[in-house]
C-alpha cells in the first residue's frame, strides 16, 4: 500500500524522469511553464514574474531555444530578446502538458 509520501516521492522522480531525456532542470521547466501559459511573453515579462534579472532569463531562453522547446518571433534580431517574443514549441507544449500531468498526482497524493 502506498502511504502519501510514497506516492509524492515517485511523481517526483515520474516528474524527473519526464524532463531528464529532454535536458531540463526544474528551473528550465518553471519558465517553460510560464511560456506556455503567457504566449508572446517578453524576457521582461519573464523576469519580473519571476523576480529575477534579465541576464539568467536570457540564458536560460537561450537553452530553451537550444533544446527546440521555445521559438522566439521578432522583425528583427532574433539575438535580442528585449524585442522577442517567446512562444511554446509543440514539443516544448507537451512537455509541460505531461509534466502537470505528473504534478496533479502529486497534488492528489497529498491532499487525500
Amino acid at each position: 500500500m502506498k502511504t502519501k509520501q510514497n506516492l509524492s516521492d515517485n511523481s517526483m522522480v515520474s516528474l524527473y524522469k519526464l524532463l531528464r531525456p529532454h535536458h531540463v532542470p526544474f528551473s528550465l521547466f518553471v519558465i517553460l511553464d510560464y511560456i506556455e501559459k503567457n504566449r508572446g511573453c517578453t524576457i521582461s515579462d519573464i523576469a519580473d514574474a519571476m523576480e529575477v534579472s534579465r541576464t539568467p532569463i536570457h540564458n536560460h531562453l537561450t537553452a530553451l531555444r537550444r533544446l527546440s522547446l521555445i521559438e522566439t518571433y521578432t522583425a528583427e534580431d532574433l539575438s535580442d530578446f528585449r524585442r522577442v517574443r517567446v512562444f511554446p514549441t509543440l514539443k516544448g507544449f507537451l512537455l509541460v502538458q505531461n509534466a502537470h500531468r505528473i504534478l496533479e498526482k502529486i497534488s492528489a497524493g497529498q491532499t487525500h
